[in-house]
């Protein structure tokens, strides 16, 4: 079982550290001038030099004044993942701090897979990936096969894996994930799975409380492999205010949307391995809502392909009279698969 590398905390403790590597030391007032990508009351994301990418942590309405332990905690944590993590990581390649206290990591600025789903990402001031350079999504999906394998066969859970946590390295060309805030070492504690809906598992809406596994991983990755080959978000047409109560009910971007029947069964394997059964004989339902959505059969030959009207309701609800029915819009799978019984 790996460990995690000594906490970084002090800008004079670089024998902890990897011979050679990430030896930058910067203090964040002398971080300017810096192109904003993203700034929280949590954390900020920066450009500096046009070739290296910031994370800092932020105070929100305290400032700087003192930084709050716990994201000092977190963000000393999610360096030792990246060291930790290796060839599957963008390493950083600095440290920022702020009077003696960690508060940013320093890291190789790369080419981004995906830029819809963060708007910052297209301000005009952030450079724009040169033409041609981000692979075409067959060859993105295999690099990311490998490069969960890889991350896995460390013995560490990434916990958001998502488009917009893959970058290209641009010496090398190879896909890295970023991001590591939520990463943990499989079968300890102190992880937590990132939460970016539309990549979360039915099993994981209903099972909060279960410990951080490969599964999440897996399920993530088989919804980023369906979004990298459609050039869609998954469920972009779905409310947001029901989202959570659709995937919990067992409802999956439409997975015949994917014409490439090889990348199909791949994405099925991933998310099938993603999401287990449900412990003492819970249903894929919803909590708070009943959701009806137009199904595809499974394995359908036809075009456009035979679908289904599937209802599951939420918990409690009079299944006759329900108040709170919510219908999805576009045609979707759903992780009961059925086969077309037309097309036999």
């Amino acid at each position: 079982m790996p460990s995690l590398p000594s906490p970084i905390d002090s800008p004079y403790n670089c024998a902890q550290m990897q011979s050679g590597a990430h030896q930058m030391i910067k203090e964040k007032a002398d971080l300017i001038p810096r192109i904003r990508v993203r700034v929280s009351t949590m954390s900020s994301l920066w450009i500096y030099e046009g070739i290296y990418f910031l994370k800092m942590i932020e105070n929100g309405q305290k400032g700087d004044e003192e930084l709050e332990q716990y994201r000092v905690d977190s963000l000393e944590r999610e360096f030792s993942m990246m060291l930790l993590a290796g060839d599957c990581a963008l390493q950083p390649v600095g440290r920022i701090y702020l009077r003696g206290t960690l508060c940013g990591i320093i890291m190789p600025l790369g080419i981004p897979i995906s830029r819809d789903d963060s708007p910052f990402m297209n301000e005009e001031d952030v450079p724009q990936p040169p033409v041609g350079s981000i692979p075409p999504p067959k060859h993105l999906i295999k690099e990311l096969t490998l490069l969960v394998s890889s991350l896995h066969g460390k013995g560490i859970i990434h916990g958001d894996i998502k488009p917009s946590n893959l970058i290209l390295d641009k010496t090398s060309s190879s896909l890295l994930l970023c991001d590591f805030g939520c990463a943990a070492l499989e079968g300890r504690n102190g992880g937590q799975l990132g939460f970016t809906t539309q990549f979360v598992s039915p099993f994981r809406t209903l099972m909060l409380d279960a410990p951080l596994a490969k599964a999440d991983d897996l399920y993530a990755t088989g919804i980023t492999m369906w979004q990298l080959y459609t050039g869609r978000e998954p469920f972009d047409d779905v409310d947001q205010n029901f989202l959570e109560g659709v995937i919990a009910s067992g409802f999956q971007p439409n997975l015949l949307a994917v014409d490439d029947t090889t990348i199909r069964e791949l994405i099925v394997s991933y998310l099938e391995g993603g999401n287990p059964p449900l412990r003492e004989g819970r249903t894929y339902r919803a909590n708070d809502v009943c959701v009806t959505a137009r199904v595809v059969f499974a394995g359908c030959v036809a075009e456009p392909p035979h679908s289904y009207e599937r209802i599951v309701h939420c918990e409690g609800c009079n299944l006759e009279k329900c108040k709170q029915l919510y219908q999805v819009p576009d045609v979707v799978s759903n992780c009961q698969t059925e086969k077309c019984t037309v097309c036999l």
